[in-house]
C-alpha cells in the first residue's frame, strides 16, 4: 500500500468523533427520564459533557432530615446522603448558582430513635435499656438500645431499599429542634432558590407554613404535587422574585 494512503487511512481511523451540537446534547440532558446516575455517568464522559451535564444534575436536589419522635414534631436531623451532598456543595461553592429548586423530606429513623433512647438512659456498652432478638440458632439474645442502633444502621447500610437507607442519620450533624429550623437553614444554604417543595406534613405545621406565607415573604404558594425519591405529596412555593 502506498504511503500516501497508509496516512489517509490512518487519520481516518484516528480523527475524533463528530461532536454533537450543543443543543441536542443540551435537550437530551433536560429529559426527565434521566435519573440522577444518568447524569452524574455523563458529567464523567468528557469536560465538554461536564460543563453541560453538571448545571442539571444540580439543579434539583432533595434534602431529607430525619427524627426518631415524628409525632411531636422530634428534633431533626440530616440522613447521611444530604449531609455528603452539602459537604460536596461546601468544598465546591461555585454549585450553588446551579441550584433553582430544593426539596425537603421529613422521614422516621429508627436508628435515631434507638440512639436517642440509648442517650436518654446513659448507656454504656453493658448497661441500658435492653430488646430481645434472635441469634442464627434461634435463641433470643438481649441488646441495648445503643446496640440495637449500631445493628440497625448496618442493616440499612447494606440494604438496598432506598426508603431504609434515607432513614440513616449523619453522625454528628447539625440538629434543628424544629421542622421549620430546618426550612430555615435550606433557605439560608442555598440562596439563589427559586422554587421550594415542603413535604405536606411539614406544611400543616403553623410555624413552617406562617414562615413561607407571612407579610411580606418572598414566597407564594404555588400547588400541591408528588415530588422526591419517594413520592411524598410536597407544597410548592415560589420566590416571587426570581433572581437572574
Amino acid at each position: 500500500m502506498p504511503t500516501s494512503t497508509r496516512r489517509a487511512t490512518s487519520k481516518r481511523q484516528f480523527s475524533a468523533p463528530p461532536k454533537l451540537p450543543t443543543e441536542l446534547v443540551e435537550s437530551i440532558l433536560s429529559s426527565e427520564q434521566l435519573s440522577k446516575i444518568d447524569l452524574a455517568n455523563c458529567c464523567l464522559v468528557n469536560h465538554y459533557f461536564l460543563s453541560l451535564s453538571r448545571p442539571y444534575l444540580y439543579r434539583t436536589v432533595e434534602i431529607m432530615f430525619v427524627t426518631g419522635d415524628v409525632e411531636n414534631g422530634g428534633l431533626w436531623q440530616l440522613n447521611e446522603t444530604s449531609a455528603r451532598l452539602l459537604d460536596v456543595i461546601k468544598a465546591h461553592p461555585h454549585l450553588l448558582r446551579f441550584v433553582r429548586t430544593v426539596i425537603v423530606n421529613g422521614q422516621y429513623s429508627e436508628i435515631l430513635a434507638l440512639e436517642e433512647l440509648a442517650y436518654r438512659a446513659g448507656e454504656s456498652s453493658s448497661e441500658g435499656n435492653t430488646s430481645g432478638d434472635e441469634s442464627e440458632n434461634g435463641d433470643e439474645v438481649s441488646m441495648t438500645a445503643g446496640e440495637l442502633a449500631k445493628w440497625t444502621r448496618k442493616l440499612c447500610t447494606k440494604s438496598g431499599d432506598r426508603y431504609e437507607k434515607d432513614t440513616i442519620p449523619q453522625k454528628g450533624s447539625r440538629i434543628f429542634n424544629e421542622g421549620s429550623d430546618a426550612v430555615k437553614f435550606v433557605l439560608k444554604t442555598f440562596p439563589r432558590l427559586e422554587t421550594l417543595l415542603v413535604v405536606e406534613d411539614w406544611w400543616d405545621w403553623d410555624e413552617v407554613k406562617g414562615m413561607l406565607e407571612k407579610k411580606r415573604s418572598k414566597w407564594k404558594y404555588s400547588n400541591k404535587e408528588i415530588a422526591g425519591r419517594n413520592k411524598f405529596l410536597h407544597v410548592r412555593v415560589v420566590r416571587r422574585d426570581p433572581q437572574e
